[in-house]
């Protein structure tokens, strides 16, 4: 086994408005480093809650600041054919207030999240 094998932390077990995550429920795969966290979510969430449950599955507020993470809409191209396939391709961080369905935001998207070194 490898060293670097992915981690998977399944989150949270209840979203916020107490509903139970079920293989319907909607989600995003949120993947930093070698880490993914599967987030339920509707298109109403903001990209701010995104950040609160990450935090709860990291163990709490302390675990990490939220003002010190920063998500991305993971644009990978996987479908071009030419020699930049495959490739990220990395616009500005999401805004806290930004809601899913404002950057059409589906179930299972990945969204790329980097947190500042303090």
């Amino acid at each position: 086994m490898s060293s670097h094998a992915a981690h998977y932390v399944y989150t949270p077990y209840l979203a916020h408005d107490n509903k139970i995550i079920t293989s319907n429920t909607s989600h995003v795969r949120v993947k930093r480093r070698n880490q993914t966290f599967f987030i339920p979510t509707s298109p109403s969430d903001s990209f701010a809650y995104i950040k609160e449950e990450i935090c709860r599955a990291l163990g709490g507020d302390d675990a990490f600041d939220p003002k010190l993470m920063r998500l991305y809409i993971d644009n990978t191209d996987n479908d071009a054919g030419d020699a930049d396939e495959g490739k990220e391709t990395k616009k500005g961080p999401i805004p806290d207030a930004a809601l899913l369905s404002d950057h059409d935001v589906k179930n299972d998207d990945i969204i790329i999240l980097e947190v500042d070194e303090v």
